[in-house]
């Protein structure tokens, strides 16, 4: 490793982008890193994405994925062919709502 190498000082200094993500999280706590950068954006600072999902996730603003549920299976039923005529009936409800039956 080369001495220049060793002594680098990194001068990375994040603080307006960690303030700026702050901001939108207290304003907008349920969004995302998506609608955050996209908001940056159309502020007008052109700051790269890469840097501020690097300082999202550093200051632990990251919000869970929600999982979709699954419906549980229901039990499948043979159809019943009725028996007599009137045994069972059905509604229209097109017509119903064009009559004006609400």
């Amino acid at each position: 490793m080369s001495r220049s190498m060793y002594y680098y000082d990194h001068k990375k200094d994040d603080q307006i982008v960690i303030s700026k993500l702050m901001d939108m999280a207290s304003r907008y706590p349920t969004r995302g890193f998506e609608t955050y950068f996209g908001k940056i954006r159309l502020e007008g600072l052109l700051w790269n994405r890469k840097r501020v999902l690097r300082v999202y996730r550093n200051i632990k603003l990251k919000l869970r994925v929600k999982r979709k549920r699954r419906i549980p299976s229901r039990i499948k039923e043979k159809l019943t062919v009725p028996g007599t005529v009137n045994e069972t009936w059905s509604i229209d409800l097109a017509s119903l709502l064009l009559r004006g039956y609400e």
